[in-house]
C-alpha cells in the first residue's frame, strides 16, 4: 500500500467497481451513489453509533478538532485574531464638541463555504465466513480506521500551521521540560492573543520529558516526572492535556500519530462554526440522522457486501498561534 497525503486518504484504496468487480474481502472507497435505503441496516449502525460516541479515538479526535454539527454545505468565518485586539492611541475614541465620533475601520472577516465530503469504506465478505459476529468485527475495524483516517488529518492541519523548534531532553543537568512549554505557551500569546489551553504530548516528547526530570538532582526533578497528565495540566496552565499512544498502520510498520513531538493550541468543545478555534471537524448526519452509518447487502451468490459511511470535515479555522516542539 502506497502512502498519500494524510489530509487525502492514509493508504492507496481502490475504487468500488460494482458487483462482480471487486476481489473477496477487498476494501474500497465507497461509491455513494451505489448504495440507498435498501441496504441500509439499522441494528448494525445503533451498534456502531455507540462505539462511535465512546470509543477513546473520538476523545483524540474531539481534542484534536472539536466537532461542530453543521449541513452538508458550510458556511464559517475564519478568525482574525488582530481584530479583537485592536487599542487607539491619542484618545481617538474621545468626541470632540460638534464633532461625530471617529469611524473605526470594519472588521475585516473572511467567510468560507465548503462541502462537507461524504466518507466511507466497503469491504466484501465470503458468507460461509459473514456469521453476525464477524460482520460486526468487521464493521468496527472499518469505524476505527475511518476515525483514524479524520484524526490524522486533524493533526497533520496542526502540524502544517504550527511554527516550531527543537528541544533537547535527555538525563543532561539543568533540564526543565516542564518551562520550556510554558515559556512557549507565554509566546505563543503574544501572537495569537489568546492563551493556548490544550497541549498534546507524543508518547516519545513524553518519555523523554521523564528522562530530563528523573536526571535532575533536585526533588522538584524528580516530583515533577511524578505528574500525572492533569497536574502537569494545572501547571502548564492549561484545560486539556493528552498524551497519546495512538497508532496507525502505514506503508510497512506501524507509526505513532504524534511521536517526538508536543504541540498547543487553542480548542474549545461545544462551539459554533464561527467560534475562535484553531481547528474544528465539521460533521453531517447521514440520510437516517446518524453521525455514522452501516450498509449490507448480497453481492454475488455466495458474497455480502458491508459499507461504513459518515459526513466529515477537518478545517483550519485560525491558523495563527499553534506551536510544535519537536523533542530530540
Amino acid at each position: 500500500m502506497n502512502k498519500l497525503n494524510p489530509l487525502i486518504l492514509p493508504e492507496t484504496l481502490p475504487m468500488d467497481k460494482g458487483i462482480g468487480h471487486n476481489t473477496p474481502g477487498e476494501i474500497c472507497a465507497a461509491n455513494a451513489s451505489r448504495f440507498d435505503q435498501e441496504y441500509y441496516d439499522q441494528p448494525l449502525t445503533e451498534y456502531l453509533v455507540g462505539g462511535w460516541d465512546q470509543d477513546p479515538l473520538v476523545e483524540l479526535l474531539d481534542f484534536f478538532a472539536p466537532a461542530v454539527e453543521v449541513d452538508r454545505r458550510v458556511t464559517y468565518k475564519e478568525f482574525l485574531n488582530v481584530e479583537a485586539f485592536y487599542a487607539d492611541d491619542n484618545d481617538d475614541d474621545v468626541r470632540e464638541i460638534g464633532q461625530e465620533f471617529r469611524e473605526a475601520p470594519r472588521a475585516q472577516t473572511t467567510e468560507v463555504t465548503r462541502r462537507v465530503p461524504n466518507k466511507g469504506l466497503t469491504i466484501t465478505l465470503d458468507d460461509d465466513e459473514a456469521s453476525e459476529r464477524r460482520i460486526r468485527r468487521e464493521a468496527d475495524r472499518l469505524r476505527r480506521r475511518l476515525l483514524r483516517n479524520e484524526l490524522r488529518r486533524a493533526i497533520a492541519l496542526i502540524d502544517a500551521a504550527a511554527v516550531g523548534t527543537s528541544y533537547t531532553w535527555d538525563n543532561s543537568e539543568g533540564k526543565d521540560p516542564d518551562m520550556d512549554i510554558i515559556t512557549s505557551l507565554n509566546t505563543a500569546a503574544d501572537t495569537n492573543g489568546l492563551r493556548n489551553n490544550r497541549v498534546a504530548y507524543g508518547e516519545t516528547s513524553w518519555t523523554k520529558r521523564l528522562l530530563a526530570h528523573r536526571a535532575q538532582n533536585s526533588a522538584g526533578g524528580f516530583a515533577s516526572a511524578a505528574s500525572s497528565v492533569s497536574e502537569l495540566a494545572a501547571l502548564l496552565g492549561v484545560e486539556g492535556l493528552s498524551m497519546s499512544e495512538a497508532r496507525y498502520k502505514g506503508a510497512s510498520n506501524l507509526t505513532k500519530m504524534i511521536g517526538n513531538m508536543v504541540y498547543a493550541f487553542y480548542g474549545e468543545s461545544g462551539i459554533s462554526q464561527d467560534d475562535p478555534s484553531h481547528t474544528k471537524r465539521f460533521f453531517s448526519p447521514t440520510e437516517t440522522g446518524e453521525v455514522i452509518r452501516v450498509f449490507v447487502h448480497k453481492k454475488g451468490p455466495k458474497t455480502t457486501e458491508l459499507t461504513v459511511e459518515h459526513y466529515s470535515l477537518p478545517t483550519l479555522t485560525f491558523p495563527i498561534g499553534i506551536f510544535k516542539r519537536t523533542i530530540n
